[in-house]
């Protein structure tokens, strides 16, 4: 099974700057990162958005959820919304052997648009985990959880059926919240998208997502308020505003509540963009 055997050369978890853009021609290495290639794959997944990327096939609009597994001799260029800028994960790997030798696969498939997708954002901040512990077996593991994960949906992509209808109803849900994340929603309000009562909406959510649809909501705006705090030089009151909250004093609590510290020390230790 493709994914069963791999090896991580580099994780990045990206909040891109404004005037983010990436070109690659035959390599992709990221700026700055001067050590010699030695991957030949990239798990390339936009958790926050919009944006285009270019490949040799084709161009895709980018938002949440999209991930592609890129090659490393291919040309690709991508540009986002300065207004929605991109969140992205880049993990890059080698598929091997069962001896350990570097394999080329033949049939990897470049797009999906992940369902679950707070499901797989959990696998990926796993393997994010494990790796700045300097964990290399975990996140080999970590990232052919992943891989396997994009191999079901994969398979699953032409499946039809009651129950995976109601998994997509929810991840629309979940992008829309992570692409708006300014909105007053409500429980009532999302449960009527699906014609179920709150309690079973929420306990459909959770199953399907692994969180409650209250805390999905407050994890969206910490994390958009994270991407703000990178890529934009708006005070903490206006990215409060931004990210949902009207009072700021609530937003700074939360989001030292969800992070460990406060949104100005967030500001300072968020690394820079790749």
């Amino acid at each position: 099974m493709i994914g069963q055997y791999v090896h991580v050369s580099r994780v990045g978890w990206f909040y891109c700057a404004l005037d983010w853009s990436w070109e690659t021609r035959g390599c992709s290495e990221w700026p700055g990162y001067v050590n010699p290639c030695t991957w030949n794959y990239d798990l390339w997944m936009v958790l926050q958005g919009t944006g285009t990327l270019e490949t040799p096939q084709t161009t895709f609009n980018l938002s949440s959820g999209d991930c592609f597994i890129l090659r490393r001799d291919n040309h690709y260029i991508a540009h986002h919304n300065p207004k929605d800028p991109l969140v992205v994960v880049a993990v890059h790997f080698d598929y091997l052997d069962m001896d350990g030798h570097v394999v080329n696969p033949p049939d990897v498939r470049l797009h999906r648009r992940i369902q679950q997708l707070e499901f797989f954002i959990h696998l990926l901040e796993r393997l994010k985990k494990s790796w700045h512990a300097s964990q290399t077996d975990q996140t080999n593991i970590w990232l052919a959880a992943c891989l396997a994960e994009i191999s079901q949906q994969d398979r699953q992509a032409q499946q039809h059926g009651y129950k995976r209808q109601q998994a997509v109803l929810i991840d629309e849900i979940c992008r829309k919240i992570r692409t708006h994340p300014e909105k007053c929603y409500s429980v009532e309000d999302l449960a009527g998208q699906l014609n179920c009562t709150r309690r079973h909406f929420s306990r459909l959510f959770k199953q399907i997502s692994g969180i409650s649809p209250q805390d999905f909501i407050v994890h969206a705006r910490i994390e958009a308020a994270k991407g703000l705090l990178h890529a934009s030089s708006y005070s903490i009151g206006r990215i409060a505003e931004l990210t949902g909250y009207k009072d700021v004093c609530f937003f700074s609590r939360q989001f030292k509540r969800e992070t460990g510290i406060n949104p100005t020390d967030c500001r300072k230790h968020i690394p820079a963009s790749g």
